[in-house]
């Protein structure tokens, strides 16, 4: 193994056999759901990464040369002091938005959606819906988790006029949950009474709402460092400045 942990030291921690480290390392079984907590906690790593990727050879790349290299130069930066929980495994969203939690969730704006994809019913996709239309925001909770699968369970959560809207702030988050790392786009919505802390998985997001008028009057916060990458032609174009810019994004934990 290439993270200076032997097969011994593993299975000590997980409280099971050195073989059985052995056997998931070689692809001929799979750890079990408490085996996969601890090690998504012990690699920092999301549990979404683990959990059903049972191609042979799996676990081994959590031991990779490769797989450091890519996590190292994710973590180059600051770290956001405001973490993230896991949202896609929470049958009741309000807890965290009461928290002042941030919350995964697709972003609808007309027939516009991002991310751009559709609503799967697979373990880790967002379950919360946010939409712009008619003057209004609305939150919905738009699934539930049942045994791994999201399964549909639409419930709103909050609905309010634009003109509610105080303030709205856009920065960025880079996380290293998957292989290789990936980048966010943060949007946070003051109204008179709350703030919503929101993320999406999505860079191209931020061009289109850094360019549009859906907020109404209210002028969108964005930090001078960033304006540059987005004040381009296209979404395309202002993802890979943004990317340009890894270097300066914080490091997401969620």
């Amino acid at each position: 193994m290439n993270q200076k942990i032997s097969q011994q030291e593993l299975a000590d921690y997980l409280k099971v056999s050195r073989q059985t480290v052995s056997k998931w390392e070689l692809g001929k079984s799979i750890p079990d759901l408490e085996s996969l907590t601890l090690l998504a906690d012990y690699f920092e790593i999301s549990l979404d990464v683990l959990v059903g990727r049972k191609k042979i050879g799996f676990f081994s790349e959590l031991f990779s040369n490769n797989h450091r290299k890519k996590v190292s130069d994710m973590t180059k930066g600051s770290i956001v002091p405001q973490t993230g929980l896991y949202s896609m495994y929470l049958n009741d969203l309000r807890s965290l938005f009461s928290a002042g939690q941030r919350v995964a969730t697709y972003l609808q704006i007309g027939a516009t959606i991002f991310p751009k994809a559709t609503f799967p019913n697979l373990m880790g996709c967002p379950t919360c819906l946010c939409s712009i239309e008619a003057g209004e925001f609305k939150i919905q909770q738009i699934t539930k988790m049942i045994v791994f699968i999201n399964v549909s369970d639409k419930q709103l959560i909050a609905s309010f006029p634009l003109t509610d809207i105080k303030r709205v702030k856009l920065s960025f988050g880079k996380s290293i949950r998957v292989l290789g790392g990936s980048f966010m786009t943060f949007l946070d919505i003051e109204t008179t009474t709350q703030t919503y802390f929101l993320w999406m998985e999505s860079l191209n997001v931020a061009h289109y709402l850094w360019h549009s008028k859906v907020f109404g009057g209210v002028k969108v916060d964005l930090e001078k460092k960033y304006e540059r990458a987005l004040n381009v032609e296209t979404e395309e174009e202002a993802a890979d400045a943004l990317r340009q810019l890894a270097a300066e994004i914080p490091i997401f934990y969620r």
